[in-house]
């Protein structure tokens, strides 16, 4: 965590994560937030910028899907082949089994168990 009045995700929170094998930290601002609908971060890096964007769509009384929206724009021609690599195919898979984890259980899988699952073992 680097910025946040609450301590907790909030408009303008600022915080920074690593992933294995990267180069360089990513730095994530929350730029939009309606909590329990729609949040969507900025995340730089001397690699690429990326946006996400997580809305809540209500299906039913104890439905709920979730639309991800996620664009990288890398920022030379090394990032270019990374975020095209199957790696970076794989990263995303492994969010989207933790968002999905998260959500039915109100609790965060393993990183190890997310890979795991994310690439068939």
């Amino acid at each position: 965590m680097i910025y946040s009045k609450s301590g907790f995700a909030e408009l303008g929170c600022i915080f920074k994560t690593r992933h294995a094998g990267d180069d360089a930290d990513d730095y994530w601002t929350v730029v939009k937030y309606e909590p329990g609908r729609e949040i969507e971060f900025v995340v730089t890096s001397n690699l690429r910028i990326m946006l996400y964007r997580f809305v809540l769509i209500p299906e039913g009384n104890d439905r709920t899907k979730i639309f991800v929206e996620q664009v990288a724009t890398a920022l030379d021609e090394k990032s270019e082949s990374r975020i095209e690599d199957t790696g970076f195919t794989l990263h995303m898979k492994i969010l989207e089994i933790m968002l999905e984890h998260f959500a039915v259980t109100g609790k965060m899988i393993p990183n190890e168990e997310a890979i795991r699952i994310a690439s068939g073992h």
